[in-house]
């Protein structure tokens, strides 16, 4: 038997018990932020609103407020009611609200949600953000299309089957069209969802399938729109093996390009081979640091940002690339133009198995522009946090959290008087507003276009010849220093043209011929302010 759950549109599509809802700010309960308990339909006997709209209960005391904002609140509805009031005496478990004041939240994590109690002002950035671009049918009739035609090729299927083969296909087929009319009729779609459904050549058989894989399980049959959203959040159907669109996903687009579920170690190490000339040993660093992160229970150790040119590679959490001025980001933004062969990816680790890290690799495009992407968004540093070994001096033990200011001007005593350094942490003004520009970040890349590896790999190679092509070069290589970064090439005053095959060939004798610069698996390049 299938349970019938009461639903209607908000402001960004269907609503439904148990969706969580921002209200927007034409309502004296403005960016507050709730849990669906209850919808009464126009016309129902428990439908008491003067709205001339359905009901829409909201629980908006679901999880905590910080004081702050409690004390927000009461200022506003204050200001309302014209009267000095408590948020202890607001009424806010039970709301009814038209839905068009509703705004629903959708792929977001849940500690994210628990953040969006604490800021008004998080609240309303992500409900602009939304409404003005998040809420569009850009890219909709191309699904519509598609939609339309994979249901008229299963049609066409089904037609060559025996009578026996349709009952036994039944539930199949009635999936299929409950589906297709719920996609093209009813569901409204976020952008990310368009995007994502789009990557498919079959996007229709892809929620179908979900939609039944649901119903086996008749203890709980969930809504086919909770299944949708869920479908496409989990992201498994390339791991699933359904058939890609992949026309167009050559590297010669000028388009980021993403490469989805694949061996992380692998593809980067086939880069690393073709890219680094001087210091190959980068590589073999980066592999225990990727290999560190992969077994973190720190999701933020999962989201990494990576470059790799001549000179070696970097490897940093994407979240300490946006605050500024923190090592991660002066390493990453350290690109002189006398350096085009340098090249960006953006790592996702999703899991490890017997040695293989798993995960989704982003291309970053231009890397100058790239740069200049991190320097124009990241967050100015607020303040830095060190923790300490426990072996000696006045800070064993303990994490301490001081002022950008502060670390400037005392950096000796707190990195050598007081103990031994082991992890810094780095702090914007406003976490919530980097949580926000990461998760940005993020739906940005996943909108670009699937790539093929080889592809890929085999257009560096072109790409790396065309920027190097017959270089004129010095008969001295450059000097191995703690800091590849931070020593240009040594010169002298007698230059020679060689080919880039004997180029490649001296610089790698020479430098494999040197001691490394640290030994494997350690965390490289401390992070310091400059």
């Amino acid at each position: 038997m299938t349970v019938q759950t009461e639903t209607t549109q908000c402001i960004n599509g269907t609503l439904q018990p148990g969706d969580i809802v921002i209200s927007n700010a034409d309502t004296e309960y403005a960016y507050l932020v709730g849990v669906v308990s209850n919808i009464c339909k126009l016309g129902s006997s428990d439908h008491y609103n003067y709205y001339g709209t359905d009901d829409v209960h909201v629980n908006f005391l679901s999880q905590n407020y910080s004081n702050e904002r409690i004390n927000e609140i009461a200022q506003c509805f204050s200001r309302a009611y014209r009267s000095e009031v408590t948020f202890n005496e607001l009424s806010l478990d039970n709301v009814a609200m038209p839905p068009d004041s509703l705004l629903r939240i959708t792929g977001m994590e849940p500690q994210e949600i628990g953040n969006m109690y604490q800021s008004k002002v998080f609240v309303k950035n992500y409900f602009d953000y939304v409404t003005l671009s998040g809420h569009d049918n850009s890219g909709y009739d191309d699904l519509e299309k598609r939609l339309n035609q994979n249901l008229a090729d299963f049609d066409s299927k089904m037609m060559g089957l025996s009578k026996r083969e349709l009952i036994e296909n039944a539930s199949e087929i009635a999936s299929m069209h409950d589906t297709h009319y719920y996609l093209t009729s009813l569901y409204s779609f976020e952008k990310e969802e368009i995007a994502y459904l789009l990557l498919f050549q079959n996007p229709l058989e892809i929620i179908s399938d979900s939609w039944l894989e649901h119903q086996d399980d008749l203890s709980r049959i969930p809504s086919l729109p909770s299944v949708i959203s869920q479908t496409i959040k989990d992201n498994n159907a390339i791991e699933s093996g359904y058939t890609l669109m992949l026309e167009s996903e050559s590297d010669d687009t000028p388009g980021r390009q993403r490469f989805m579920n694949v061996d992380i170690l692998d593809f980067l190490g086939k880069i690393a081979e073709k890219v680094i000339i001087y210091y190959p040993r980068d590589w073999d660093i980066d592999k225990d640091i990727l290999r560190d992160y992969a077994i973190s229970e720190n999701p933020e150790d999962k989201r990494l940002v990576w470059h790799v040119c001549s000179f070696g590679t970097h490897i940093k959490p994407e979240r300490e690339v946006f605050i500024a001025d923190s090592g991660a980001f002066s390493c990453m933004t350290d690109y002189r133009q006398n350096e085009p062969d340098m090249f960006g990816y953006v790592i996702e680790i999703t899991r490890a198995s017997q040695g293989t890290i798993w995960g989704n690799v982003f291309t970053v495009g231009d890397y100058a522009e790239y740069a200049k992407h991190i320097r124009e968004n990241a967050l100015p540093l607020n303040s830095v946090s060190l923790t300490y070994s426990g072996v000696w001096g006045i800070n064993a033990g303990k994490t301490v959290t001081v002022s950008r200011r502060e670390y400037d001007s005392d950096r000796h005593r707190l990195m050598s008087d007081s103990g031994n350094v082991t992890s810094f942490r780095w702090h914007p003004a406003n976490e919530l507003e980097l949580t926000e520009l990461l998760r940005q970040e993020r739906f940005k890349r996943m909108a670009c276009q699937v790539g093929d590896m080889t592809a890929h790999l085999d257009n560096l190679s072109v790409k790396l010849g065309e920027i190097r092509g017959v270089p004129e070069i010095t008969k001295e290589l450059p000097t191995h220093t703690e800091d590849k970064k931070m020593q240009a090439p040594c010169k002298t005053d007698v230059k020679v043209k060689i080919s880039i095959e004997d180029r490649l060939s001296a610089a790698k004798e020479k430098v494999n011929a040197q001691a490394p610069r640290k030994a494997p698996g350690s965390k490289r390049d401390t992070p310091s302010i400059d």
